[in-house]
């Protein structure tokens, strides 16, 4: 989940509220022990850890509305929280140095801690003598409007995009690298015949994609993060055996035809109500969705937008054809094709505790 989405402080109750869900309903309560998991997430998060029974934070007041869905004492039928240690947050002594959790075998993440685009430009001003040299010998006015961009909008409008994504990338990957190892370490064993006895399982809760849906060329942040992160511990991103992949219910990855109110999605809305076999042109199109030929075709040309284009015109151009002297092209509409269903076909969680 972006830092933008979970500014949202609703949007952020609700993650944390699926995430407790999911656990619960994917492991059942019986099965989460307690003493075997750490949850870890934003520090102003910590209310919604403890309401939805994920974690308490260090020295928490309950507020009696906190939920209790594990039993941490059968003697007392005491219940409490999915974990009975701290809520660990990013950047505290819990997630960096703390050997509380050296028993834990489950890691529940959820997001991650992104740095500001202003506080990376100062640390690669510090650790970069060369770049903080040349940023001195630039011309002071376009030094002036480089600043200004990363300041005011943020550093994609600028020069230094691909140094700055780079640095919060790379510092962002080791934060998770080392939450992740310092379980690792602790659970290790030197006899691979007793590895399921101390391996780990980790969910994080952040945006991914499908296996074989990575694209190097046009994912985010936050994508291009969870693939590095597991290209480090050498799972394969086009595996299904590797990673286990559950779509988000909060923040649906929607394709551009999909998003309501957009020229595309209305493109896309009245191609699919041709009938098949039915004959048509661009400019056809372009009267049905009300805007000029001119504007339709550089919609139809845009990069993300280049499935839906392969889709009208076939394989091999097999659903266009030339037609008169001014060449005019007619299309016609396929059949349609049924998307191949996505299965998980491994990793049950349940029988991983």
């Amino acid at each position: 989940m972006s830092k933008t989405f979970l500014q949202d402080g609703r949007n952020l109750d609700r993650l944390y509220e699926r995430v407790s869900s999911f656990l619960l309903e994917t492991y059942g309560p019986q099965n989460l022990n307690p003493r075997k998991i750490m949850i870890s997430g934003f520090k102003a998060a910590g209310k919604n850890a403890a309401e939805y029974g994920l974690a308490w934070p260090e020295e928490y007041v309950p507020e009696g509305n906190e939920r209790y869905p594990i039993l941490h004492n059968l003697q007392t039928g005491m219940y409490g929280p999915i974990s009975q240690y701290p809520y660990a947050t990013y950047g505290s002594s819990y997630c960096t140095g703390s050997n509380l959790y050296k028993d834990c075998s489950l890691l529940c993440k959820i997001s991650v801690l992104r740095l500001k685009q202003t506080t990376v430009l100062g640390q690669i001003c510090c650790r970069n003598h060369q770049f903080l040299e040349n940023l001195k010998s630039m011309d002071e006015s376009y030094r002036a409007r480089q600043l200004q961009l990363i300041f005011a909008f943020g550093a994609d409008r600028s020069d230094f995009s691909d140094i700055i994504e780079d640095v919060t990338l790379r510092t962002a990957m080791a934060d998770v690298i080392q939450e992740i190892n310092r379980l690792r370490i602790r659970n290790w064993c030197d006899n691979p015949a007793d590895a399921g006895k101390y391996d780990i399982t980790v969910i994080w809760a952040l945006r991914g994609r499908k296996q074989g849906e990575y694209d190097l060329a046009d994912e985010d942040f936050y994508e291009k993060l969870m693939r590095r992160v597991m290209e480090y511990f050498g799972s394969d991103p086009a595996d299904k055996n590797d990673y286990r992949y559950i779509p988000s219910k909060l923040h649906p990855r929607r394709k551009t035809t999909e998003k309501q109110g957009t020229l595309m999605c209305k493109i896309a809305a009245w191609w699919e109500a041709l009938p098949y076999g039915k004959e048509y042109t661009l400019a056809d199109m372009a009267a049905g969705v009300g805007v000029n030929k001119k504007l339709l075709s550089a919609t139809l040309r845009k990069e993300q937008n280049a499935h839906f284009l392969q889709q009208m015109q076939g394989e091999d151009n097999c659903n266009i054809r030339k037609s008169g002297a001014r060449a005019c092209y007619i299309y016609t509409k396929p059949a349609k094709e049924k998307e191949p269903e996505y299965i998980q076909e491994t990793f049950d969680f349940a029988k991983m505790m």
